[in-house]
């Protein structure tokens, strides 16, 4: 590549050229005229270093463990939100040697990436080894393109998707084994007929079972990569309650003599309640990779 940068001056009138040579290419040309008949030209070369494109890597800025490298996916969870959800992700390049950025031209180091009200295919950042972007969810697949190297470019891209979190009802327990359940819970509901010997104290049993359970996804701390996670599993309780009427005068029975007819009982009660409860958790893990 040439650049040119004119002066036309005459030879008793020299304006001076000032530009940054290590910003732009390698050779360079100044021109100028002399009674507008003569041209001279200078011809300037930059000595810069070589340096090669070795990796370029994407990482989440929150949680930097989870890195993509070039040709990969970096997954992003989008949980339910009223607004746009936003993260930031860190891009980052190495080149070898690890040159300083006095070293080398910024035309050398060129990232492609669309942004809105800029044209497409030009470079949206020049001369940085790093680059950070403010991602707003999207469904489609969001790329990040660095061309670097010097005299030979090298071009790698990684990639960003949106996942949403989807969390939803998911029976986490098998439906036979939630039957199974059911029925030996339920079935303890005979221990009723061996309380008759208690007489007219009252002992009632309430079983209750419920299952539960949801599937979701979540961002993984230590991988590029998310999790999807099936979680739930079971709660069971059972009451034992025990009615028992105080002694007279508290509670007496209750007959009206001219017609020698027995109402009931009338008092009052002392009511106990035992509970016996027990259940389980079930966490099934995912990663989305496997």
């Amino acid at each position: 590549m040439e650049d040119i940068f004119p002066s036309s001056t005459f030879m008793d009138k020299v304006n001076d050229v000032d530009f940054d040579v290590m910003s732009k290419s390698n050779r360079y040309v100044l021109g100028a005229s002399y009674n507008d008949e003569e041209n001279i030209r200078i011809h300037i070369s930059v000595i810069k270093d070589e340096f090669n494109l070795v990796e370029l890597t994407a990482k989440h800025k929150d949680k930097p463990n989870r890195i993509a490298k070039s040709n990969e996916i970096l997954f992003l969870i989008d949980p339910p939100s009223i607004t746009n959800t936003e993260k930031e992700v860190i891009y980052n390049i190495e080149i070898s040697p690890d040159l300083k950025g006095n070293k080398y031209s910024s035309r050398n180091i060129a990232w492609y990436y669309d942004k809105p009200g800029m044209q497409t295919g030009i470079p949206k950042d020049e001369g940085s080894k790093s680059i950070t972007r403010n991602h707003i969810e999207d469904s489609n697949k969001i790329n990040t393109t660095v061309k670097a190297g010097f005299p030979n470019i090298t071009e790698k891209s990684v990639n960003i998707k949106w996942v949403d979190e989807d969390k939803k009802k998911f029976n986490v327990v098998p439906p036979g084994i939630q039957n199974t359940l059911k029925t030996v819970f339920n079935n303890m509901t005979k221990i009723k007929k061996i309380t008759e010997k208690f007489g007219k104290y009252k002992l009632d049993l309430a079983p209750k079972i419920e299952f539960y359970g949801s599937e979701f996804n979540t961002e993984d701390d230590n991988s590029r990569f998310y999790i999807i996670t099936r979680d739930g599993g079971v709660n069971a309780s059972l009451d034992l309650k025990y009615k028992i009427p105080l002694p007279p005068p508290y509670s007496i029975d209750l007959t009206i003599p001219w017609i020698d007819y027995k109402i009931g009982e009338i008092g009052a009660y002392i009511d106990l309640v035992s509970s016996l409860k027990c259940g389980g958790v079930l966490r099934y893990e995912r990663r989305s990779d496997k």
